[in-house]
């Protein structure tokens, strides 16, 4: 065995042996809750947005779309103090901050801006 053959078959058992059962697991799960027939009419960007999420945070577009209660309004002393905190973090931060509220530190497919 040659020098470049055994790094083709190391590559090879790293990259699809060694995780070749998780994966089928995996792609059993996928195949149930997407249709097979729609992967081929989107593209590679839109699938891994379906399966990560969106790495754009534009918390602008949250505050834009924001609802208020309990008597609280856009213009409230403690909601500008917090977008305006919000708005200074940096993305690592802001990353952190979703996580916190959501569990995930991506935005879903449509963005964060709050639909009903």
């Amino acid at each position: 065995m040659n020098k470049q053959e055994y790094v083709d078959l190391y590559i090879d058992w790293f990259f699809n042996e060694s995780v070749k059962d998780i994966f089928n697991l995996f792609c059993k799960g996928f195949y149930r809750v997407c249709d097979v027939s729609i992967l081929s009419i989107i593209r590679p960007e839109e699938l891994e947005q379906v399966i990560c999420g969106n790495p754009e945070l534009d918390f602008k577009e949250l505050e834009e779309s924001a609802r208020y209660e309990d008597g609280y309004t856009e213009e409230s002393e403690a909601i500008q103090y917090f977008w305006e905190t919000i708005h200074e973090m940096n993305e690592e931060d802001k990353k952190k901050f979703l996580f916190f509220l959501t569990g995930c530190d991506r935005a879903p497919i449509n963005g964060l801006s709050i639909t009903t």
